[in-house]
């Protein structure tokens, strides 16, 4: 007498699942998904995610060296080792700076000019600033 072993079906084991209730879940599963790619994404395109994910204290001061011009009114000189000016055709700020590979820091000695960090890019002769809402170009002089 041989009984052949027959499984039980209890709900929730797959078996009889509601096809409603997988349709449900699968929507949710797919957009918890999409929200995480478009988060890391956002991070990733503002250079949040470089910051957070990237250990590079490497000193890029020595790059900012030699004199970059805003516009008519404003240049700054930088002289590679860590300090410089701003002139402006009213008054001269003089500050310091360092930099890394995203972020230049520029701490002004007079409280009059804002000490500010800034993100940067180089292309051939022209710096990129990025900062406190304001986007500079500046063409080296020097």
């Amino acid at each position: 007498m041989s009984e052949e072993f027959e499984p039980k079906h209890y709900p929730g084991n797959g078996r009889d699942s509601d096809p409603a209730k997988k349709k449900k879940t699968i929507i949710a599963v797919g957009a918890i998904a999409l929200a995480v790619v478009v988060f890391v994404s956002a991070l990733f395109f503002s250079g949040t995610f470089n910051r957070l994910f990237t250990a590079d204290d490497t000193d890029c001061t020595a790059l900012f060296t030699g004199n970059w011009k805003i516009d008519d009114v404003t240049a700054y000189e930088f002289n590679g080792a860590g300090s410089g000016v701003m002139h402006t055709n009213v008054k001269d700020y003089a500050f310091s700076y360092s930099a890394d590979s995203t972020v230049l820091h520029i701490d002004f000695e007079s409280p009059a000019a804002r000490d500010c960090d800034y993100r940067y890019s180089f292309s051939g002769a022209t710096l990129m600033i990025y900062g406190n809402g304001f986007r500079y170009q500046m063409t080296k002089t020097n």
